[in-house]
């Protein structure tokens, strides 16, 4: 696997990344409502080429609507109060479910990639493991990781807007 370094695009800066035989990965990291979506449709128009966009929220919301509201929705993520003192509110666990849904969710861009397809994906890698099966199952393939970052009160903004 070839792992470049991470890059910072600034807006008007077009990135040109010419279309290869076998598949060629983009991963962007980051919190929820950091700008992933946003910076993968810029990608997808920049780059050229059949840039196929999946991500976590690909296969979390391809479940049945029960499971994206409680209870069954702590089957995917839980959201587990913090010690008092503690400086966040709550620290966010993976379900059963969840693991699996990003393990298929590793599979399927790792299959992509191997069709010879181009893949950007919109990523949360929460868990400390997520990050090492991703990078091996992409082994063999040009892979860009890219660390999306905003400030938290810009994301707290954006989640209240979202839930509105």
């Amino acid at each position: 696997m070839v792992v470049r370094p991470a890059m910072v695009v600034r807006p008007g800066r077009v990135i040109l990344w010419p279309m290869a035989t076998r598949g060629r990965v983009i991963v962007l990291n980051g919190t929820s409502s950091a700008g992933k979506s946003t910076l993968m449709r810029a990608l997808q128009a920049r780059l050229g080429g059949a840039w196929l966009g999946v991500g976590i929220d690909t296969v979390v919301y391809a479940l049945p609507g029960a499971y994206l509201r409680p209870p069954l929705w702590a089957e995917v993520f839980r959201y587990v109060p913090e010690q008092p003192g503690s400086p966040t509110p709550f620290r966010i666990e993976t379900g059963e479910l969840g693991q699996r849904l990003v393990d298929g969710l590793h599979r399927t861009v790792a299959s992509l990639a191997d069709a010879g397809l181009a893949v950007i994906v919109d990523h949360v890698l929460l868990e400390p493991g997520w990050l090492p099966d991703l990078a091996g199952r992409l082994a063999g393939h040009e892979v860009l990781f890219i660390g999306v970052h905003c400030p938290l009160e810009v994301v707290v903004e954006r989640e209240r807007e979202r839930l509105a």
